[in-house]
C-alpha cells in the first residue's frame, strides 16, 4: 500500500514539473515573439567607421572623454572621408560634466566634426550655447587648440548684458574673449529688462569677460537715450555684475552729445554752474568714470583740444576751451566741478547768442558746485575777464556767482569800458571814454557795484590819473573813497591863445569824492601842485564842473602854505580859482617875499597869471595896495 502511495506521487511530481516547463517556454516564446524594436540605435562614435556604417537614421550617440560626456542627436548620421563624420537634420550636440551638468549646447542643420571632436564645423542655423553666451551664424568653426568659436559669415553673440552683430566673429571659450569685425553692432544693457541700452557701432570690438574690458576700433559711433558720440577707438570697462559700464576711454577726433532728463531745472545763478541740459564734448581723448552705485557718470577728463558747450535749460550756453579738461558730476548729473588747463578759454552767451562774459588763462576751475570760480594765470600769459562793462587781468581773478562779487589779485590791471547809455560817472572820470586801473588787488560787487582796489593802485583817463594804496568806487553813484598816499593829477584847458598843457597835481593821505556836490575832499597832510605855485594845508575841497569834471576851484584849510620860485605865503584858508588864476589867502594871512620882504593883511591874493600880489586890509576904511615884481 506504501509503495502504491509513492508511485503516485512521483508521477504527480513529474507532471508538475513538466507543467512548470511549458510555462516557461511559453513565456519566453511570448517575450521574443512580441518585443518591439528600438527606434533610436545608441552607438558609440569611436566604434563607427566608414566600414562599418554608412549611413544610419535617427541615432542618438554618446562619446566618452575623461570626466565628460558629448551626446548628440540628429536624424542621420554617416561616416565620410578622411575620418570625418556627419551629423544631419535638427542636430544638437550636448556636452555634460560628471555631475550631469550641461556646460555646452550646439545646434545645427549639419555638423561635421572628427574622430576626436577637435575640429567642428556647424552649418545652417548654427548656434552655441554656454552659460548664458550663446553664438548664432550660417556657419560656426569650432577648433579644441586653442578652444575657439569663429566665423565669417554674419554671427549675433548674446550674454546677460552684452549683444552684438558682425560679419566676422572669434570667441575664445576657455578665455571667454569676443573678437567681432566688419559693421559690427553692440548693445550693452544694465540688465535683461532694462531699458537703457547703450548702443554701439565699429568696424572692430573686443571683450575679454574675465577683465570686464572690451574696445572698439574704427568709425565708433555710440548712443544711451538722446545722447551719442563718435571716435576712432573705444574702451570700456563694466563694473563686476556686468550691470553697468564703469568706465570708458575715446580717442581720436572724439566727440560726445550728451542730454539729461527734462525735469532739469532752471537755476538761477551763473549760467556755467546751471545743471546743463545738454553738454557737446570735443577733444583728442576722452576718459568717462561712472558711480558704481548709480547708473550716473562720476567724472569725465578730456585731452588735446578740448570743447565743452554746455547749455542750461534756460537756454543760456558756456562754452570751455583747453588742452586738458576734467569735470566732477553729482548723482544727480548736476556739475560739481570743473577744471580746464593750459591755455583755457571761457565764453558765457545769453539765449540770443550774444556774448555775455569771456574767460581765459592758464586755468580755469570751478569749485564747490559752483560756489568759486578761479582763473589762473601761466607764467606767460594773465588771467582774463572780459565782459560788457569792464575787462580784467591778474595773475587770478576768482568768481562767487552766487553771491555775484569777484576778486582779482597780483599785478591787477582793469579798464572799465565806455558805457554813456547808462547815464553813470566813475567818479571824477568822465564816462564816455575808458577807464585804466593797476591795483595789487581788486574787489567788484555786482550788487551794490561797488569796487574796492588795494595795493599801489594808479586809475587814468586820458592824462587824468588818481594814485592811492587802497580806494572804493561806488559806480551807481560815483562815490569814491581812498587812502594812503593819495595822488591825483588833471590836465588843465590851455587859455586862449596858449598851446602849452598845464597839470594840477593833488594829494594827501585820503580824498573822498562827493558827486552830489561835485566836490573832492583829500585830508591829512595835502598838498597841491601846478606849474607855478605849490600848496600845502590839512585839508583841500576840490571842485568840479557838473558835466566835464574840470576843476574849478581848490580850497585849502589849516596851516595853508603857498609857495612859488621868490614867495611863500601862509594863511588859514586859501582858496585857488582856476579860471581866474587866483589863489586867496585869508585867516592871518603873511607873505614872505625875498625882494619885498614880509607882507600882511586881511586877504592876500596872488594874481598867478601877472605875478602880483593884491593885500587888503578891513580896518575903519578899506584899503588895498597891489605889489608887483619889477622886471
Amino acid at each position: 500500500m506504501i509503495d502504491k502511495k509513492i508511485a503516485v506521487a512521483r508521477v504527480f511530481r513529474a507532471l508538475l514539473v513538466l507543467c512548470l516547463f511549458f510555462v516557461i517556454a511559453a513565456t519566453v516564446w511570448y517575450f521574443f515573439s512580441h518585443r518591439r524594436q528600438a527606434s533610436v540605435e545608441a552607438v558609440r562614435v569611436g566604434d563607427i567607421t566608414e566600414q562599418k556604417v554608412q549611413k544610419q537614421e535617427g541615432i542618438e550617440h554618446y562619446d566618452y572623454k575623461g570626466d565628460r560626456v558629448i551626446r548628440a542627436k540628429a536624424e542621420r548620421h554617416y561616416a565620410g572621408s578622411a575620418n570625418l563624420y556627419y551629423l544631419e537634420g535638427n542636430v544638437e550636440i550636448k556636452e555634460v560634466n560628471k555631475e550631469g551638468k550641461e556646460e555646452r549646447i550646439i545646434s545645427g542643420d549639419k555638423i561635421t566634426y572628427d574622430k576626436d571632436w577637435t575640429e567642428i564645423v556647424l552649418e545652417g542655423q548654427a548656434s552655441l550655447e554656454q552659460g548664458d553666451v550663446v553664438v548664432k551664424a550660417p556657419v560656426l568653426y569650432y577648433r579644441k587648440n586653442p578652444e575657439t568659436l569663429s566665423t565669417d559669415k554674419e554671427a549675433t553673440f548674446a550674454s546677460n548684458r552684452i549683444f552684438g552683430r558682425a560679419q566676422q566673429l572669434l570667441y575664445s571659450l576657455a578665455e571667454e574673449s569676443l573678437r567681432l569685425e566688419g559693421d559690427v553692432a553692440i548693445q550693452l544693457r544694465r540688465g535683461p529688462e532694462s531699458p537703457d541700452v547703450f548702443d554701439l557701432k565699429a568696424d572692430v570690438f573686443i571683450y575679454s569677460r574675465p577683465e570686464k574690458r572690451g574696445s572698439a576700433e574704427g568709425k565708433v559711433t555710440f548712443s544711451l537715450e538722446k545722447s551719442r558720440g563718435q571716435a576712432d577707438s573705444f574702451e570700456f570697462k563694466l563694473t563686476s555684475d556686468e550691470q553697468q559700464i564703469e568706465k570708458i576711454g575715446l580717442k581720436g577726433k572724439v566727440k560726445a552729445f550728451l542730454v539729461v532728463g527734462n525735469d532739469v531745472p532752471v537755476n538761477g545763478g551763473d549760467l556755467l554752474l546751471a545743471k546743463a541740459r545738454e553738454r557737446e564734448i570735443e577733444a583728442e581723448e576722452i576718459r568717462l568714470n561712472s558711480f558704481l552705485d548709480v547708473p550716473e557718470m562720476e567724472s569725465l577728463e578730456a585731452r588735446g583740444n578740448c570743447f565743452m558747450k554746455s547749455v542750461a535749460a534756460s537756454g543760456s550756453l558756456t562754452e570751455v576751451r583747453s588742452e586738458a579738461m576734467k569735470m566732477l558730476f553729482d548723482r544727480q548729473g548736476g556739475l560739481k566741478e570743473l577744471r580746464a588747463w593750459n591755455q583755457a578759454n571761457l565764453l558765457e552767451k545769453e539765449k540770443d547768442g550774444s556774448l555775455k562774459r569771456r574767460l581765459s588763462g592758464q586755468e580755469i576751475l570751478v569749485e564747490g558746485q559752483g560756489e568759486l570760480l578761479r582763473i589762473r594765470a601761466g607764467t606767460s600769459e594773465e588771467a582774463l575777464l572780459d565782459s560788457l562793462d569792464s575787462e580784467v587781468m591778474a595773475r587770478e581773478i576768482k568768481l562767487f556767482p552766487k553771491r555775484e562779487i569777484m576778486e582779482a589779485s597780483e599785478q591787477v590791471r582793469v579798464i572799465l569800458k565806455p558805457q554813456p547809455e547808462k547815464g553813470e560817472t566813475v567818479g571824477f572820470f568822465a564816462r564816455e571814454r575808458p577807464v585804466f586801473i593797476k591795483a595789487q588787488y581788486m574787489r567788484y560787487d555786482e550788487q551794490q557795484n561797488r569796487l574796492i582796489l588795494r595795493g599801489d593802485i594808479r586809475m587814468w583817463q586820458d592824462k587824468d590819473m588818481l594814485l592811492a594804496q587802497q580806494a572804493t568806487i561806488l559806480r551807481d553813484t560815483g562815490e569814491i573813497g581812498s587812502e594812503g598816499l593819495v595822488r591825483s593829477v588833471f590836465s588843465l584847458r590851455p587859455k586862449k591863445g596858449e598851446d602849452k598843457e598845464e597839470r594840477i597835481e593833488l594829494g594827501g593821505e585820503k580824498m573822498n569824492y562827493n558827486p552830489k556836490a561835485n566836490i573832492l575832499a583829500f585830508e591829512q597832510t595835502t598838498w597841491l601842485k601846478t606849474r607855478a605855485v605849490g600848496l600845502k594845508a590839512n585839508a583841500l575841497f576840490v571842485s568840479l564842473a557838473e558835466k566835464s569834471a574840470d576843476i574849478q576851484t581848490v580850497k585849502a584849510r589849516g596851516k595853508v602854505i603857498v609857495a612859488d620860485e621868490l614867495r611863500e605865503g601862509q594863511s588859514e584858508e586859501a582858496l585857488y580859482d582856476l579860471e581866474k588864476e587866483t589863489m586867496v589867502l585869508s585867516g592871518s594871512p603873511v607873505v614872505t617875499d625875498k625882494e619885498k620882504g614880509i607882507l600882511r593883511g586881511d586877504k592876500l591874493t596872488f594874481r598867478l597869471g601877472d605875478d602880483r600880489i593884491l593885500v587888503e586890509n578891513k580896518e575903519k576904511e578899506r584899503s588895498a595896495t597891489v605889489i608887483k615884481r619889477e622886471e
